[in-house]
């Protein structure tokens, strides 16, 4: 949870009850005819939508629809790759599903109208509400920050729009202000506190005619606003407790929202696996595909007992150690949710404690790895041979807790793992293994590599509060990313990766994938 200073809360509910939230519906005849026939073709496949054939079609047509509707760009823009994909898709069409070829003839055609069209209405729309001379603080939020990229390279050429700021949802949750703020795209793509607790003199909110919304503002004082004003068809203005009311054609409440497109996580993991170096070692690993800024993306283990350091500025839960102002804390993979900071080791390679761990363990080091490898080695055989659920069995007759179990028992044979925390589970690896004799031994040594670890973190989390004081956190949401030097330590370098989306579904891959985050566009 944020903390504020009295000034700064005040700045914030001053806003809050006298923001001014104006709607701006924009339109254009030959794009709502494209965006029309687009849902034409997709409400009409039915089933025939989980086709092969049909998949990359509407995923690319989905795109580009959503693109158009979320940023201030030319309707013309990528809609030559798109024409390409169409005309050379037809044939195939013509052969598998012929009663869908006029409608998709109908895109082609439209799509073609507009090609040499570079209107770009709601940048338009923009221009007219922002004065020339305007001195004022204006920003633009754009849904995806993906988005900034492209919308950057058009805002840069045009000199009226030289000093708006493209922000993120995530930034708009600490104590800048602006005077105005442009919201592209239906409220629902926003979390609520972007209209509830606005950071902003005026909220210009733009949307497509065709585009369906039925919101209705509801109030957040308890006291009553009179001052509803309406300018024109096309735009409405609200105070910040106003019920903003739609006309009739546009209360339906069977119309269908519009939606965002789903990543496509089977694709966007095969491209992660083919990007990362594979040791070829036959340790394989549950994992979970996280999506992050930069237009990065990274496999994490799907273990309930792996964690990992995050940088988390949105809520100070799951925790296991002493929070701090800039909440740096070890959590569980499964506790990781988008708007939290991942720190990856991007520079050294590898494990960021590790060496750092070795330099505390001094000479021992080697040997004691050693030592823990020889167990683990062990254990490894007899999963191989017998299997997990019969390896199960035998720890629990060796008076394992009950914590064992298969995902458990693939935990403790990874490397990342350096032991099982409960002594009752350690015990019964050293029985199942043969070696009762050195359990003390093996134990000891387990426990001196987790101290080292243990001190490791802290000595990172130090270093981090250090260089994260002087950190314009404005910056990191904008970024998305932060790279920190660790150089004093051995450590190479760590950045901080905004979670930007994860994926639902968990698959099994080789553990030297885990943790390397690579380049991933066109998701």
């Amino acid at each position: 949870m944020k903390v504020f200073s009295i000034a700064e809360t005040n700045k914030l509910y001053r806003h809050m009850k006298h923001c001014r939230i104006h709607e701006q519906v924009v339109y254009h005849q030959t794009l709502q005819k494209l965006c029309n026939a687009i849902r034409d073709i997709e409400n009409n496949l039915g089933e025939h939508a989980q086709e092969e054939f049909w998949q990359e079609i509407l995923l690319e047509l989905r795109k580009f629809r959503f693109i158009l509707y979320a940023a201030p760009i030319p309707i013309n823009f990528q809609l030559r790759n798109i024409i390409h994909l169409l005309k050379s898709s037809k044939k195939n069409c013509e052969l598998l599903f012929p009663s869908s070829v006029l409608r998709l003839q109908i895109i082609i055609d439209t799509a073609t109208e507009l090609l040499d069209t570079p209107d770009n209405p709601m940048l338009e729309r923009i221009l007219e509400l922002v004065l020339p001379e305007s001195s004022s603080k204006i920003a633009i939020l754009l849904k995806e920050t993906y988005l900034v990229s492209i919308v950057e390279e058009i805002i840069k050429t045009n000199p009226v729009l030289q000093n708006v700021e493209l922000v993120n949802k995530y930034q708009l949750r600490g104590i800048r202000c602006y005077q105005k703020l442009f919201v592209i795209g239906p409220h629902y793509w926003f979390p609520n506190y972007i209209f509830r607790t606005p950071r902003t003199e005026e909220v210009y909110y733009l949307r497509y005619s065709w585009i369906p919304d039925t919101w209705v503002k509801k109030p957040i004082f308890i006291e009553p606003v009179s001052h509803i004003t309406s300018t024109d068809t096309t735009t409405k203005s609200a105070g910040i407790g106003d019920a903003i009311h739609k006309n009739t054609s546009e209360r339906r409440e069977d119309l269908e929202q519009e939606k965002v497109p789903e990543i496509n996580w089977h694709k966007l993991s095969a491209k992660v696996l083919k990007s990362t170096l594979d040791d070829h070692t036959q340790e394989t690993v549950l994992a979970k595909l996280y999506l992050l800024a930069k237009d990065q993306a990274v496999f994490l283990e799907a273990s309930e007992n792996a964690k990992v350091h995050v940088l988390d500025f949105e809520t100070n839960e799951g925790g296991d150690e002493e929070e701090d102002t800039q909440q740096i804390k070890r959590i569980p993979i499964n506790k990781l949710q988008p708007g939290m900071f991942i720190l990856l080791r991007t520079g050294g390679g590898g494990d960021y404690i590790i060496p750092i761990a070795n330099r505390i363990l001094g000479e021992m080091a080697v040997k004691y790895r050693d030592i823990q490898e020889q167990w683990k080695t062990l254990l490894k055989k007899e999963v191989d041979v017998r299997g997990l659920l019969a390896v199960c069995i035998d720890l629990l007759d060796y008076g394992g807790s009950k914590h064992v179990n298969e995902t458990n028992l693939r935990y403790w044979i990874s490397s990342r793992n350096i032991r099982p925390q409960d002594d009752k589970d350690f015990s019964a690896i050293m029985k199942l293994v043969g070696l009762q004799d050195k359990a003390m031994l093996y134990q000891e040594v387990a426990n001196k590599i987790e101290t080292a670890h243990r001190k490791a973190g802290f000595h990172i989390r130090k270093l981090l509060i250090k260089q994260i004081a002087t950190t314009n956190l404005h910056e990191i949401h904008k970024k998305g990313y932060m790279e920190f030097e660790l150089l004093e330590s051995d450590g190479g370098s760590l950045t901080a990766f905004r979670i930007e989306h994860i994926s639902p579904n968990s698959s099994t891959i080789p553990a030297s994938r885990i943790g390397h985050p690579v380049l991933a566009k066109d998701y």
